[in-house]
């Protein structure tokens, strides 16, 4: 998306504070849950006196990140060129992904909107990185609740719609298992038309089947199980055989490509079991849902006194 796209957005964004203002006034919700884009529904909530779950579709291990990285952005704040290390990762401000380059003033009204609200939902799982989920506790942030992968609250009953979902399923049912690569780079990410040349004359070169998202999400790829070969985002065009690289290394027949399909298989498995009845994201739902249940009724008792 580009900088003006962006600007629009999020000024279209702010057309919806007095339409969710009436229908919360009409409706009278215990709670609202709200996508962190919307920091305006943080003073919403307030203002109605209700409590504000912010809805976040990162992972605990990416929060992390983001904080760490805004501590690394402000100490090195004078100097692009200087290196840092996140996470065992050298990387230097002009590297840094095009979320980090947002106006200041607009990150900070997220994070304040993030401080006022009662806690955060996130559309992950406890076993994905416990470690991180612990971090994020010892940080301050005690009132997470792990409630994802929600695309599959309904998995079993799931069908596929529209003649072209049935035409790929049709394609993918007809290929081995294990067999296809699945390539997604998000919908933030935008390559030029060179660097789209050379990721697409890697993958035919690759002789492989294949699934490329050219402006989609790879949000649903651990859920599935599907091998996913991340890319990071580059200044220079990267060619194609260091592309192809990438590729066999996910795809081919080694220990490391086995030990990838391994980790797929398990997580695909643990994501479709942490949504049923008696996982962690379904208890984690259930417990946020009866904790702000407990707490709207005491924001009533307290206003009705």
């Amino acid at each position: 998306m580009t900088d003006a796209a962006l600007e629009k957005f999020y000024n279209l964004i702010q057309l919806l504070q007095q339409p969710l203002r009436q229908l919360i006034v009409d409706h009278r919700p215990d709670f609202l849950v709200a996508d962190e884009l919307y920091p305006w529904t943080s003073d919403l909530a307030i203002s109605l006196n209700i409590p504000r779950v912010v809805f976040n579709v990162t992972s605990h291990f990416t929060i992390s990140i983001l904080d760490q990285v805004e501590q690394m952005m402000t100490k090195y704040s004078r100097d692009d060129d200087k290196p840092f290390v996140v996470h065992e990762i050298e990387i230097t401000k002009a590297e840094l992904p095009k979320v980090f380059h947002y106006p200041k003033i607009a990150l900070d009204m997220f994070r304040e909107a993030s401080d006022k609200s009662y806690g955060v939902l996130l559309n992950s799982f406890d076993e994905l990185a416990p470690e991180y989920v612990e971090r994020l506790k010892t940080d301050g942030k005690s009132r997470v609740w792990n409630v994802g992968p929600v695309s599959l609250r309904h998995w079993k009953e799931a069908d596929v719609d529209g003649n072209d979902d049935k035409g790929i399923k049709a394609w993918l049912d007809d290929k081995k298992d294990r067999s296809v690569l699945y390539i997604a780079f998000g919908s933030e990410c935008v390559f030029s038309d060179d660097q789209l040349r050379e990721i697409g004359l890697a993958l035919e070169g690759s002789g492989r089947a294949f699934i490329w998202v050219v402006l989609g999400t790879g949000v649903s790829a651990i859920e599935q199980g599907v091998k996913r070969s991340i890319f990071p985002e580059q200044k220079e065009v990267v060619k194609a055989e260091a592309v192809k690289r990438a590729v066999d290394r996910v795809m081919g027949e080694g220990r490391e490509a086995a030990e990838i399909r391994s980790r797929a298989e398990k997580y695909k498995k643990i994501s479709r079991s942490v949504v049923e009845e008696g996982g962690s994201s379904y208890v984690n739902l259930t417990c946020m849902i009866q904790e702000l249940t407990k707490v709207a009724r005491e924001k009533k008792r307290e206003t009705s006194c």
